[in-house]
């Protein structure tokens, strides 16, 4: 033991049956916690093998050097020089997993005197087996001596065995790790789904807190804004074909429409719900589009940009809006447009797909069958930093108030979702961007397309009407659209003034503001009138979108609501139907 280090002395278990009765025990002593029960079978193997020290040696990942995991009665500083990738436990392990490793006397090998363990302490004897997991060997379970010794068939069958016990404890502790790794995990994917609620949360109240503010603006450009597109259209319909005004009046009339679109965009912070849905054909409403004058005044400010519709012939229908499909068309097709600098590509495209498994980034696409409208642009491309806020309302790369709202696209996903709808967007910065529109698809027949407006036709017969508004502006213009459309108006600036008239004077119809200030609203206006007479035929007129003031007030029995500002057909139609429903 001279210089070894190793000084260790224990009981030697001599017969082979008193050491696979030690094996045999060893079974009793281990428990649940598998890296102490590994120190539990080195300390046996050392007991039962009887030698000067036992080591588990574990493989790093890479294969390629040995590392002391464990051991029993190692000597001081031992594990400080054990990491040597060339010593001769890395050159005579992994040869084969079914191969124990033998020494029984180092001193006549050529690792003596080049080893730095086996001479600084004075190794003489080695016996070793592989341990494996999963069919890979990972480490060497051994007992080394300071004496030459020859191993026995029954000694190495022993530790044989303690290898196979040291085995299950490594797979015990890597279905723990495996345990511990999907938990850690789960705990994980907890805490990003909880922080995906609360941002979630953060962007409800946000966007609520904007629909509060947007809303009430909205409300007061729309009375505003019924000069702008009411007036013009009227002195459209009086002025001689040939009058030199018709196209300063026709500009007039053009911006108060814009200037409604944009307040139209506002209200769908607070709307959800398409009102008076149909059966459509994309097809059609995409070609409605292209013939109107938002394309063709798009057409002429990007010349150099070449509009494409590829069309599929047998396109399913949709269940929606038509006028709401248009809007979410002409915003891409405008952002598609706006994306390409100088020469470029706009492509409209539609399809049918069956969905067969949820595969979208936004949200849960279930299966089932879909139209898909396709917009694609080689331009700018959308930032990979971008892509997940572009549908947030006000968030622009555009300069406000020039080129963008901030709204465009916030607009397209409310209408998408407002049809149960979904929406993919790839891009790729400096060469192209595809929003990928889903659409449930129905194989009922689309209804048919209405009649050309005819004013004519829709002119009253001098029918009373009572214009009930708080606003000095919107009842001038009303009392003059309904004066030229042939019926004999009236009008109050109030919900009590009404009933007040009521009570003396009938009327065939009321035109009914929801939103008034001060006194009371619409609804409660209604509530007393019905008291005065149970048949009162009414039309809301808001400049809201449809809410729960309104919906109450339809239910009560109005007929119809019409948003502000109206156009004069809008208006000559809503009124005809109710009256004669």
């Amino acid at each position: 033991m001279k210089n070894s280090g190793l000084n260790f002395k224990q009981k030697n278990y001599s017969t082979f049956s008193e050491k696979i009765a030690r094996v045999a025990n060893l079974f009793h002593l281990l428990g649940v916690d598998c890296k102490k029960n590994i120190d539990i079978i080195l300390e046996q193997t050392c007991h039962i093998l009887d030698g000067a020290c036992s080591l588990y040696c574990r493989m790093d990942d890479n294969q390629k050097s040995l590392k002391l995991w464990a051991g029993y009665k190692i000597p001081k500083g031992f594990d400080e020089i054990f990491d040597v990738q060339d010593s001769f436990f890395r050159k005579t392990t992994i040869k084969d997993k079914n191969t124990p490793v033998i020494f029984s006397d180092l001193k006549n090998t050529p690792f003596f005197a080049t080893d730095p363990i086996i001479s600084k302490y004075n190794l003489k004897s080695c016996l070793g087996f592989p341990v494996t997991l999963k069919n890979k060997i990972i480490g060497l379970l051994c007992i080394l001596d300071i004496k030459t010794r020859f191993f026995t068939t029954q000694e190495v069958h022993c530790i044989q065995t303690l290898a196979a016990s040291l085995k299950l404890e490594e797979e015990r502790l890597y279905i723990e790790n495996e345990r511990l790794d999907l938990q850690q995990k789960a705990c994980e994917e907890k805490e990003k789904y909880l922080l995906f609620l609360e941002k979630k949360l953060k962007r409800s109240e946000k966007i609520k807190l904007i629909s509060t503010v947007a809303g009430g603006v909205a409300h007061d450009l729309n009375n505003i804004l019924s000069g702008l597109v009411s007036y013009p259209e009227l002195l459209l319909i009086k002025l001689p074909p040939d009058s030199p005004f018709k196209e300063y009046i026709s500009l007039i009339h053009d911006a108060g429409l814009k200037a409604a679109d944009i307040v139209h965009d506002l209200l769908t912070l607070t709307r959800r719900g398409i009102p008076n849905q149909i059966i459509i054909n994309l097809n059609k409403v995409i070609c409605e589009y292209v013939k109107g004058s938002a394309h063709k005044r798009l057409e002429k400010n990007h010349p150099q940009i070449e509009f494409k519709i590829n069309s599929a012939e047998d396109l399913l229908n949709i269940s929606g809006s038509p006028s709401h499909i248009l809007k979410v068309i002409m915003n891409l097709v405008i952002n598609a447009a706006e994306a390409i600098k100088g020469k470029g590509t706009v492509t409209i495209e539609t399809f049918n797909r069956y969905i067969d498994m949820n595969s979208n980034k936004y949200d849960t696409l279930l299966e089932g069958d879909y139209v898909v409208l396709r917009i694609m642009d080689d331009g700018d491309g959308i930032p990979k930093k971008d892509l997940n806020r572009i549908f947030e309302p006000f968030y622009t790369k555009k300069q406000m108030g020039r080129s963008g709202s901030g709204l465009g696209l916030f607009v397209v996903w409310n209408c998408v979702k407002d049809h149960m709808g979904y929406i993919e967007v790839n891009s790729k910065k400096n060469e192209f961007t595809v929003f990928e529109l889903y659409f449930p698809a129905t194989r009922k027949k689309a209804d048919s397309d209405p009649n050309d407006f005819f004013i004519d036709n829709f002119k009253g017969s001098g029918q009373t009407v009572l214009v009930v508004d708080d606003s000095y502006e919107q009842r001038k213009i009303t009392l003059d659209l309904l004066e030229m459309l042939g019926y004999t108006p009236s009008a109050v600036s109030s919900g009590k003034a009404a009933v007040a008239v009521l009570e003396k004077h009938p009327f065939d119809l009321i035109l009914l503001d929801m939103e008034m200030a001060p006194g009371i609203d619409g609804l409660e206006t209604y509530k007393r009138i019905l008291k005065i007479n149970p048949i009162q035929k009414a039309i809301i007129a808001t400049g809201l979108s449809k809410n729960e003031k309104i919906k109450k007030t339809l239910m009560l029995g109005a007929g119809h609501y019409i948003k502000k500002p109206y156009t004069i057909e809008k208006l000559a139609c809503t009124l005809k139907n109710e009256l004669n429903s």
